[in-house]
Formats: structure tokens, C-alpha cells, sequence
């Protein structure tokens, strides 16, 4: 049986704090600095969050802010939630502003609404949430203004190359789908 039981306690964890301490002021380069290592505060972080998986540019909304950089896009907005299956992306929406060249598909979809279907190569430049495995497609907030640079409702499914801004993501466990604002058609 020990005899003093408290004073061996106290020892160790005195041990193990100033271990701690000492293993703080250690630099990486082995040598002993006067002070611990801690970042300044006036360090600057980098507002750009790196998309989750760059093989399809997947990032976390929900941790997205107004002002950050995905794929050289400025966060505009963003108004998302947890989706009530853990499996599931999170729902909602952000939106984007940042001039982008894509290439792909124009058609008229939904209520003879003008769209975009992005081409894979191209669709590396825009950002996707976590877990949406959606095709990447949107379709135009200037609807009247893309009828007329690509050649109306009526016009046959073309391969294009446009230039885009304002683009919004919207993940609903319903249909729904992207939109972005035409700014001009780059080549045909």
C-alpha cells in the first residue's frame, strides 16, 4: 500500500504540465525558443474554403460564409440546413458571384425555361455541395436576354461555350434546379 497517495498524484500531473510546457517551447527546428509557439493574431487567414473533394468540387455549405472564395467564386449568400438523412447533401441555397466560361448544351427545359447543360470538363469549374450528385445544369435568371443570344426557345440543342455570373446553387429534396445570369456566348 502507498503512503502518501495525494503527493504521487500531484507530482505526475505537475510532471505532465510541464512537459507540456517545455514541449511548447521547443521550435520545429529543435531549438528552444524563449516563448511558446503560437500563431500572432495578426495573421491573416485566408478566407477561401478549398472545395471538400476536388475531384467534383464539393464543399460544405454549411460552413460557407458571405465573403469566402470557392473555385475563385465570392460567396454571396447562403441560407442552408442539415438535410434530415445524414446521407443526404445539405439543402438549400448559396449563391456565387464571379464571371466563369463554360461550355455545354442550351436547351429549353421546364416551362420552356432556357438552360445550360454543362459539359464534365467545364463542370470542374463550378462549385457543388457535399454529396449532390446531380448533373450539373442551370438555367438562366435572364431568360429573355439568353433566348436571344442562343437563339430562342425554339432553337435545336447546341454546343456552346458561354461566360456566366451569378451563379446560385439550390439542393431541395425536390425539383428544383441551378440558375446563373447569362453574360455572353463565347464561341459556338
Amino acid at each position: 500500500m502507498f503512503r502518501y497517495p495525494i503527493p504521487m498524484v500531484v507530482i505526475s500531473i505537475l510532471c505532465l504540465v510541464s512537459t507540456s510546457l517545455v514541449s511548447g517551447c521547443v521550435a520545429t527546428d529543435g531549438k528552444v525558443s524563449e516563448s511558446p509557439t503560437t500563431p500572432s493574431p495578426s495573421t491573416p487567414t485566408s478566407p477561401t474554403l478549398p472545395p471538400a473533394d476536388t475531384a467534383n468540387n464539393s464543399f460544405d455549405p454549411r460552413t460557407a460564409k458571405e465573403g469566402d472564395r470557392i473555385l475563385g467564386l465570392e460567396v454571396v449568400s447562403v441560407d442552408v440546413k442539415d438535410s434530415l438523412s445524414p446521407e443526404s447533401a445539405p439543402i438549400g441555397r448559396v449563391g456565387f458571384r464571379g464571371e466563369v466560361t463554360v461550355r455545354g448544351t442550351y436547351r429549353t427545359e421546364i416551362d420552356n425555361q432556357p438552360c445550360f447543360f454543362v459539359d464534365e470538363a467545364s463542370a470542374s469549374k463550378l462549385p457543388r455541395f457535399i454529396r449532390d450528385d446531380r448533373n450539373t445544369w442551370f438555367c438562366f435568371n435572364n431568360a429573355e436576354e439568353a433566348k436571344k443570344i442562343l437563339g430562342g426557345l425554339n432553337a435545336e440543342s447546341k454546343n456552346v461555350t458561354i461566360a456566366i455570373n451569378d451563379y446560385q446553387i439550390v439542393y431541395e429534396h425536390s425539383d428544383v434546379f441551378n440558375t446563373t445570369t447569362l453574360v455572353r456566348l463565347v464561341n459556338q
